[in-house]
């Protein structure tokens, strides 16, 4: 944060104009979904924080009574505020390189890949479970392709949580192995 965010019973327009002008991103309002669920933008937010980041601030801004179905994305180039619903509606396709992560056999004097069958459960199981058609209640999909990738269909804001979750399970790998080498 470059300042304090210090708003007390101040209509959410105000607020998200003051994030656009603090952090110089254009924010635009999806007034259409916001209009679907009643939500007003006169709706009063308090919030008194500082030094978080502006992640951390929509979402304790987005906790706020009459504003729990709001969300946001990164969406052509602008901070877009509408609803959980039509934000998690948008799926954006990834390809995660994970061969790292997998353990490699040998065949025949070749390198093969144990199918990843357990990393792709604990991708579905713990990383919004019932966003996934896996799991029958989602529109999310995740596949394996060879060499070594996961090829992973959801929302940026669950590719974002599916990145975190690779990436502590590598360090946790290294960890592992460094501990062995002891």
């Amino acid at each position: 944060m470059v300042r304090p965010l210090e708003y007390d019973s101040e209509y959410l327009t105000v607020v998200m104009d003051g994030l656009a002008e603090q952090y110089d991103i254009p924010i635009v309002v999806d007034r259409a979904a916001l209009d679907e669920l009643a939500i007003k933008l006169e709706s009063e937010v308090t919030i008194s924080v500082r030094e978080i980041t502006l992640r951390s601030a929509l979402n304790l801004i987005f906790r706020e009574p009459g504003l729990e179905d709001l969300a946001y994305s990164v969406q052509d180039e602008v901070l877009l505020i509408t609803t959980e619903e039509r934000r998690d509606a948008r799926l954006t396709t990834r390809v995660y390189r994970v061969d790292d992560l997998l353990d490699l056999q040998l065949s025949q004097g070749k390198e093969t890949e144990a199918y990843p069958d357990s990393l792709i459960d604990v991708v579905v199981q713990c990383v919004e479970h019932d966003s996934w058609m896996e799991n029958g209640t989602g529109d999310g999909d995740i596949q394996y392709l060879t060499p070594g990738m996961l090829v992973v269909s959801q929302p940026r804001h669950i590719q974002r949580q599916i990145e975190t979750l690779l990436q502590q399970i590598r360090r946790t790998k290294r960890t592992i192995a460094q501990d062995r080498r002891r």
